[in-house]
């Protein structure tokens, strides 16, 4: 599960010395400090951490320090914190037993080299983060040879440097000294994580950049500006930095990407098209039509006309290839074997001519509909036809056990129970929602991951959500259910509907796989009009919407419960079937009249 930093439950302790007694003098140090606040309390950037939870702590003596260090982190995990930012920036020392210290305003060389005294210890900072009990830390060290707390001398790891729960950047390895250019405005490394946390990274689609991006982007960005610098990182076991996402990426364009993934999309199914595989193509032109309906951009009318283009054409083209193969077939097998086995003279050619153009001719005529075949007392059928349409016309509208038929097929249904109205639909003998529910009364809406993770695998653990928490979603795709929450939510006159009743709907619209996906997706046959609205695992997480949709079936499977499913990735690629899942996932609902 991704580990996402909340500024509400963040804290930021920013430590810098800028003037020394026996250590050069950095002035950049103080613009380090002022910037990395601002930064943090940019609500595009980290979401805004709080001011009053940035703390700077500037110019100060090693126990000073130490002291404040204590004060602002002792009761932090009873005020709800579970995260905590140090940075660090200024001189840094190593003693002969490797033994790491970080200068303050009165640190001697010699007090440091051989007692340690009159710098802060890396020990000591070790120490208050033990005791603060705060789940989360995350360290920066912008001085020389702060690598120490990572790697030590060569490749020898420092075991004590390793605190639960801690994750640690320096600015260099454990040999380097790290450098500062009296003509710019901040330290090199201080610059370059500056730079990156307010701009972003564009080599990257995220939207949120993890600690290790951070990292590989700053091992880079600071070697081109000085190649002594090796900035280092150290990992814990509960902080994975690939997996901790730390800041907004502020060079993430969701337009921009959606585009470009939208247009690779189409640049797939024309090159479908153009190989004839025209069942694929189609489905993906119906699927990106569908997908950009519901994303808010620049170029939406151009580009949904030009795929309801290329899907018309796939239509008219298939519908081509099997008139063509239909009146194929109709060639005489004794033809089609002496124009192959035997040597071909004039009457053979001259007959199989006049058939291709015969066959040609038929699919092409601009008068070959079906009128041409009616009986010649056609005006007898005529009345008929028309006086059933008669009779139709006047039996509808009409309601029935409380749905409102426009005609034989489609009518709408109002849920008494909030009001909301949904489309209904006929498919063979049984009469389906032609939306998701989003029924929400009476059921506990979780939003937050570790409370949904908490669910347990069972009837009674109810629980609804919409699509990444956005209720615009709700609107499009309906609610996201626990499997106890999908048993309760149907109103009066319609049900949960079995495994084996959506595989009656599955047979209905062309049997399991492929043709079935065609026909029920929203611009198939059906009408049915299912969208790929996603699901949310059971550790909180959301996936897929737009790849991937799932219905509750009432029907269990052991600890688990069985789904109708449509998917457009990986081993069932464009099909529709059934499957099973955790009962504490959420996936969405049809329901089916009684």
């Amino acid at each position: 599960m991704k580990n996402i930093l909340d500024p509400n439950k963040t804290k930021a302790i920013l430590i810098g010395t800028t003037k020394f007694v026996d250590f050069n003098d950095i002035e950049a140090v103080e613009n380090n400090l002022t910037e990395f606040a601002k930064v943090l309390a940019d609500k595009n950037i980290f979401g805004l951490l709080r001011k009053e939870n940035i703390k700077i702590i500037k110019d100060q003596t090693n126990e000073d320090v130490e002291l404040k260090l204590i004060e602002y982190t002792e009761n932090a995990k009873a005020e709800g914190i579970n995260t905590l930012i140090i940075y660090f920036a200024g001189h840094g020392f190593r003693n002969r037993e490797g033994k790491y210290f970080l200068a303050t305003k009165n640190s001697r060389k010699k007090l440091i080299r051989t007692s340690g005294n009159s710098a802060l210890a890396y020990d000591a900072v070790k120490q208050i983060i033990k005791s603060s009990n705060i789940a989360q830390t995350i360290v920066f060290i912008d001085a020389c040879y702060s690598g120490s707390v990572t790697q030590g001398e060569g490749n020898n790891i420092f075991k004590e440097y390793q605190v639960k729960g801690t994750y640690t950047l320096t600015s260099s390895d454990s040999t380097e000294l790290s450098y500062f250019d009296s003509d710019e405005n901040y330290t090199i490394f201080t610059g370059e994580l500056l730079n990156i946390l307010k701009n972003g990274l564009s080599n990257t689609e995220k939207e949120k950049v993890s600690l290790d991006e951070l990292y590989k982007e700053l091992q880079t960005s600071v070697k081109k500006k000085n190649p002594k610098m090796s900035p280092q990182q150290l990992v814990s076991r509960e902080i994975r930095a690939n997996n901790f996402l730390f800041f907004k990426n502020k060079s993430y364009d969701e337009n921009a990407l959606i585009q470009k993934h939208i247009q690779e999309q189409i640049n797939e199914a024309d090159n479908l098209y153009k190989h004839l595989e025209l069942d694929k193509a189609e489905l993906i032109y119906i699927r990106l039509k569908d997908k950009i309906h519901m994303v808010n951009i620049d170029f939406d009318r151009d580009i949904i006309q030009e795929l309801e283009e290329k899907i018309n054409k796939c239509r008219d083209l298939t519908k081509q290839k099997e008139t063509f193969e239909e009146h194929y077939h109709t060639i005489p097998k004794k033809v089609i074997d002496t124009s192959i086995t035997k040597k071909p003279n004039i009457f053979s050619i001259a007959i199989i001519t006049i058939l291709v153009i015969t066959i040609v001719l038929i699919i092409w005529k601009p008068w070959n509909n079906e009128t041409n075949n009616l009986p010649i007392n056609n005006d007898t059928i005529v009345e008929t036809e028309t006086s059933k349409e008669e009779i139709i016309k006047h039996e509808y509208p009409k309601t029935e056990n409380g749905i409102s038929w426009t005609d034989e097929k489609y009518g709408t249904f109002i849920d008494e129970r909030d009001n909301h109205k949904y489309k209904v639909v006929k498919i063979s003998e049984q009469v389906w929602m032609a939306e998701n529910l989003n029924y929400t009364k009476n059921i506990p809406h979780i939003t937050d991951d570790k409370k949904w993770e908490n669910l347990e695998d069972n009837n009674t653990d109810m629980a609804w959500c919409y699509y990444d928490n956005k209720s615009e979603n709700g609107k499009i795709y309906g609610a996201l259910y626990t499997y106890a929450a999908a048993l309760k939510v149907a109103p009066k006159g319609w049900h949960l509907p079995t495994k084996e009743e959506f595989e009656t709907l599955l047979y209905n619209c062309g049997g399991v796989g492929t043709q079935a996906f065609k026909t029920l997706i929203k611009g198939g046959k059906s009408d049915i009009n299912i969208l790929l609205s996603g699901w949310r695992n059971y550790n909180g997480n959301f996936n897929d919407v737009s790849d991937i949709t799932s219905f509750w079936a009432v029907t269990q499977y052991s600890t688990y419960a069985y789904n109708c499913n449509l998917n457009t990735s990986g081993k069932y690629a464009y099909m529709a079937y059934m499957g099973n899942r955790s009962k504490r996932v959420g996936s969405s609902v049809r329901l089916l009249r009684d």
